[in-house]
């Protein structure tokens, strides 16, 4: 049996579920009331989904933009300023000195037990020396690289020592104890049309180090 409950307006008794008084015609208002109030429910529902897609929007920024902050640490600054061969270039925590360097031209000597190593490009040749001012002995996690005037970065070759004179040796795995001076060599691949190279220094730093460039003059 239905629920019965008296009209807001004549007091007539009338069913619970009516939608309106048969004797006065007004609205029932217990029933409207309970629409309204699920109406507002609905709606605070929505307003709450709203709200939360828009945190989770700020939360999906901020992680992108702290990776994106990440990425940023670990690229080396690099100094506008300028030095040539022979010059000191200094670092907080060492010096550097380009002792020479020369064009090998398109082939590697293997010497009397190696292969020759041919290249489409041609081979330049850095001697270089560095001195670790810090107080610790320093291990040179990345070995030098060159860039030419086209901004392209070339790294020293993966088989130097197989192509080094006897008594040299590359700067790779290298300890470099503290106050001494260590002098090291490469050999990079680059194309043909290369021009403008450097010879590009750096802090010992494994991230944010700071690079210095050194003219190579070829």
């Amino acid at each position: 049996m239905s629920k019965i409950v008296k009209c807001k307006t004549c007091q007539n008794e009338i069913a619970a579920d009516a939608k309106a008084c048969p004797k006065c015609g007004s609205p029932n208002k217990g029933k409207v009331g309970c629409l309204k109030i699920a109406g507002i429910g609905f709606g605070v529902f929505i307003v709450l989904g709203i709200i939360g897609s828009m945190v989770d929007d700020k939360k999906g920024a901020d992680t992108s933009s702290s990776a994106s902050n990440s990425k940023s640490s670990s690229v080396k600054s690099q100094s506008t300023e300028s030095f040539n061969i022979g010059d000191t270039v200094t670092f907080d925590d060492s010096e550097w000195v380009v002792i020479t360097a020369r064009q090998l031209g398109s082939t590697l000597s293997g010497g009397e037990f190696g292969e020759d190593k041919k290249s489409n490009g041609k081979y330049i040749y850095v001697r270089y020396k560095v001195i670790n001012k810090t107080s610790e002995q320093q291990s040179v996690l990345f070995t030098p690289s060159v860039k030419d005037s086209k901004g392209r970065k070339f790294e020293e070759l993966d088989d130097l020592q197989m192509y080094l004179s006897e008594g040299e040796t590359g700067m790779t795995l290298e300890q470099l104890p503290s106050g001494l001076t260590k002098t090291f060599s490469a050999i990079f691949e680059v194309p043909s049309d290369a021009s403008g190279l450097v010879f590009m220094t750096s802090s010992f730093a494994p991230i944010l180090a700071e690079e210095k460039a050194v003219q190579l003059g070829f």
